[in-house]
């Protein structure tokens, strides 16, 4: 677990080499800003419950251009070299501010493009993600299911023990660390994540 609350990212729980650039430790979060990532250090193996606090910065201040954040399970935590800069495999949650939704898929690299291959896709409006509030994610694998809980802002409070999307997956992945990640830079539009209170533990 990491509450970021020295100014200091850890080298046991983060690796830095696979971290994207853009990452900071302020304020007792972890700042991701266009398509900034954090990765852990150490490989979870199912069944684990992982949890953490979000809020989004509105600098696009168009809705078009809003943030997307990713929570990738099963991941090397490699990026794609060039842009977007997608982590390019494991299994990922995507909890979309544009579209108001949360969906599962698995990353994958077609030809010249990365690809996320949905599992589960939630109708739009199903989740609003307001800016400039916090909202707690629990996520729970099992190695053949995974669960979303979501709560805060104007959700639905029954999301905080009712899953927002399940889904059960029957691939399997090479490694097994997690890694959140944000949108990048597009079209003159910066985008900011802040994570609070990261934890991990075994179910």
């Amino acid at each position: 677990e990491d509450d970021f609350a020295d100014e200091y990212l850890d080298p046991d729980k983060w690796d830095l080499g696979r971290c994207r650039k853009g990452l900071r430790e302020m304020d007792g979060y972890a700042r991701l800003r266009n398509r900034a990532s954090l990765v852990t250090h150490r490989s979870f193996d199912e069944p684990f419950e992982l949890a953490f606090d979000w809020t989004w910065l509105d600098w696009a201040e168009d809705p078009l251009y809003a943030e997307h954040l990713n929570v990738v399970l099963h991941t090397t935590g490699h990026h794609r070299p060039v842009h977007s800069f997608e982590i390019t495999d494991g299994l990922v949650i995507s909890l979309n501010t544009v579209a108001a939704h949360v969906n599962v898929g698995v990353a994958e690299v077609l030809p010249n493009r990365p690809h996320i291959r949905h599992l589960k896709e939630m109708p739009e409006k199903t989740t609003v993600f307001a800016a400039d509030k916090r909202y707690h994610v629990r996520i729970t694998d099992t190695g053949k299911k995974v669960t979303v809980f979501v709560s805060g802002g104007k959700i639905d409070p029954n999301y905080a023990t009712t899953p927002i999307v399940e889904v059960e997956y029957a691939e399997t992945f090479t490694e097994h660390r997690i890694a959140v990640y944000n949108r990048e830079f597009v079209s003159g539009a910066k985008h900011e994540s802040h994570i609070r209170n990261f934890k991990v533990r075994k179910l």
